[in-house]
């Protein structure tokens, strides 16, 4: 298996969905802490959804899945028993 986070009945799998579950989990602790919210609106693990922010987190995150880690485990597969 790859990377799994679980949380009572909640599993998650896959890096980019784990990092982007604590991401949001800590934005909700912050705020039910009542924290003062962060000065600078980029200091957070992973941006709020439904933004501009979040949408350039996801395609760079899907785009690092997909297309970087992917390729990397492909060539490390096609040349596994040299």
């Amino acid at each position: 298996g790859g990377p799994t986070i679980g949380e009572n009945t909640l599993v998650v799998l896959e890096s980019a969905a784990i990092n982007t579950y604590i991401g949001d989990l800590a934005r909700e602790l912050q705020a039910a802490a009542t924290m003062p919210p962060t000065k600078n609106k980029y200091n957070v693990l992973v941006p709020p959804p439904a933004t501009p922010q979040r949408a350039k987190y996801d395609s760079l995150a899907f785009f690092i899945m997909t297309e970087l880690d992917a390729q990397s485990l492909w060539i490390h597969r096609k040349h596994d028993d040299l």
